[in-house]
């Protein structure tokens, strides 16, 4: 008889915030968020930088790491709630592209960088600039 294969239910998601580049200032943020009674999610594009925070720096927090955008993604309580700390540009536009096919209805991807430098080139955030106010134009005219 052959043995099936079980497949481990999906954990619950834990982390009420999550957080994309674990430079300085989004390890520092992580910190902040966590310290606040929110358990937070990281994640760094290199994975030995995540490694490397959440070791030296988290032992006994509610710091979740992941080391895919998929696992960070699941790991977020819905509504997401996602933070990019990463360079302004071509960085936030590519993380971006990767995060819309994994995110739903209703989830915020927000970026910490400065909006008049990562929106200076035309690429996916400045576009995603100029929907958001439009939107809010329609809002405001009752549309």
């Amino acid at each position: 008889m052959a043995k099936k294969k079980t497949t481990k239910a999906a954990a619950k998601p834990q982390a009420k915030f999550g957080i994309i580049g674990m430079a300085v200032m989004g390890q520092n943020l992580a910190l902040n968020v966590e310290s606040k009674g929110f358990p937070c999610a990281v994640f760094n594009r290199t994975g030995s930088r995540t490694k490397e925070f959440v070791e030296a720096k988290c032992q006994g927090k509610k710091v979740i790491p992941s080391y895919t955008l998929k696992d960070f993604v699941a790991s977020i309580r819905r509504p997401r709630k996602i933070m990019l700390m990463v360079k302004a540009g071509e960085a936030v536009d590519a993380f971006i592209k990767k995060l819309l096919p994994l995110l739903e209805k209703g989830d915020l991807i927000e970026q910490g960088t400065h909006e008049e430098l990562a929106a200076k080139e035309d690429g996916v955030y400045a576009k995603l600039l100029r929907m958001q106010s439009e939107a809010q134009s329609l809002i405001a005219l009752g549309g």
